[in-house]
């Protein structure tokens, strides 16, 4: 669904929209920046829309633009961007990224999700070539770009080019990527639509996810029945490397939570649990102990591939737990 549409219809533009920009470029027009993915359809449709003209904001191309006369008002400023530093990672993040980097070919498009157990893929990719990025563009990735690592030259649909909804960084990346011509930013109605992913070939998603049931069902947005995050991109980016040709996509998660104390690989999602990706369209699961590939399995293949990926101490009882629910290996 776009911006501002809902399952129960649309209910049409929002009464008025704050936004963040560059100062005007040669064109005239402003740019937002850092950031199109929602703000950009979102202003678009409103009938009142305000800025704050920032002038730290980098110049982004691509579509990312509003006229200055869509702006009622503005007020400048010269101000910080919020940053986002890189997390911290663990070895088991890394062993992780090692797991995942395997199921990245040369000539890849990659998109990852945001935290540290997707986002330290991106270290493990420096003997890797020609991938190119879509959708979110973070400081881990700056080092790839400027060892010529990322260089989208073998991608499908605009390729030597960036498409992204959201660079989130720090000030190197964001000097980085002002008027350079390898970012294009578009609206989340464009870099998420699963039509368009489809179109670019060997497209790999890497994203995580709070719990993985046996059957495979991924849940990346609630405890129980408590929601906790929102749903992001995981889903259409899922079903876009589905569709793509050479397209995978991969959760990636570590085995435990809580400092240990709870398997994230589960028997069953709890009553409530909300179901992000559903069981037919996971494919590669990886954990610290290793990856699993789900397609074209059936449901007790599924349990005990999945098995191997929880924690050793944890094995044992989500056995025990699958067979008391009437479920066989």
């Amino acid at each position: 669904m776009s911006p501002g549409s809902s399952a129960l219809g649309d209910p049409g533009p929002p009464d008025a929209v704050l936004v963040q920009a560059a100062p005007p470029g040669p064109d005239g027009r402003l740019s937002l920046g850092v950031s199109t993915s929602y703000p950009l359809p979102v202003a678009r449709r409103a009938p009142l829309v305000i800025a704050e003209v920032n002038h730290a904001m980098p110049r982004t191309l691509g579509d990312s633009t509003l006229e200055v006369d869509q702006v009622a008002a503005w007020i400048e400023t010269d101000r910080p961007l919020v940053v986002y530093p890189a997390p911290q990672v663990s070895e088991v993040e890394r062993r992780i990224a090692r797991h995942v980097a395997e199921v990245i070919p040369d000539g890849s498009t990659l998109q990852v999700g945001i935290g540290a157990t997707p986002e330290v893929v991106a270290g493990a990719l420096g003997d890797h070539r020609d991938l190119a990025v879509h959708s979110l563009l973070v400081d881990a990735m700056l080092p790839l770009l400027r060892a010529g690592v990322i260089t989208g030259a073998r991608k499908t649909s605009n390729p030597g080019r960036m498409d992204l909804g959201e660079i989130m960084g720090t000030e190197p990346l964001f000097r980085w990527v002002h008027e350079n011509r390898a970012v294009a930013m578009a609206p989340s109605t464009v870099i998420h639509d699963p039509v368009k992913v489809a179109l670019l070939h060997r497209f790999v998603s890497v994203n995580s996810a709070l719990e993985v049931d046996l059957t495979g069902q991924v849940n990346a947005e609630s405890v129980g029945d408590r929601q906790v995050a929102g749903i992001g991109g995981q889903f259409d980016f899922v079903l876009g490397a589905s569709l793509a040709p050479g397209g995978r996509s991969v959760i990636a998660l570590p085995s435990t939570g809580r400092a240990g104390e709870l398997s994230r690989v589960v028997a069953q999602l709890a009553p409530g649990a909300r179901v992000t990706t559903p069981r037919y369209l996971t494919d590669c699961v990886v954990t610290e102990f290793g990856r699993v590939d789900l397609r074209g399995l059936g449901e007790s293949q599924r349990a005990q591939a999945l098995l191997r990926l929880a924690h050793p101490r944890f094995r044992d009882a989500l056995e025990r737990e699958w067979r008391e629910r009437d479920h066989a290996f």
